[in-house]
């Protein structure tokens, strides 16, 4: 009984991780579509939707995984935008 009591924890741990981790992509992606202008890509306007998801993801919990994936992926997006004449996606 313990075994599978053991189990099943890990289980609802791992699906909320994978929330915590979907949802911060999510996240990502709409701030970076928002961002997407007539002339180009808004850093600006970007990085204002990335602070302000942040402000609203718990500090503890699973759903703090969330502070990391925001802050690797809006680096490597902000990176990706600097490099004039390549691809925002790495490949």
């Amino acid at each position: 009984m313990t075994l599978l009591k053991a189990e099943r924890d890990d289980a609802l741990r791992e699906r909320d991780l994978a929330r915590a981790r979907s949802e911060a992509t999510s996240t990502l992606i709409e701030a970076l579509v928002g961002s997407v202008r007539p002339y180009g890509f808004s850093r600006k306007r970007f990085l204002a939707a990335i602070r302000k998801a942040a402000r609203t993801v718990p500090d503890h919990g699973p759903a703090a995984l969330q502070h990391g994936i925001l802050f690797e992926g809006s680096n490597r997006i902000l990176g990706a935008s600097r490099m004039p004449g390549r691809a925002a996606t790495r490949g």
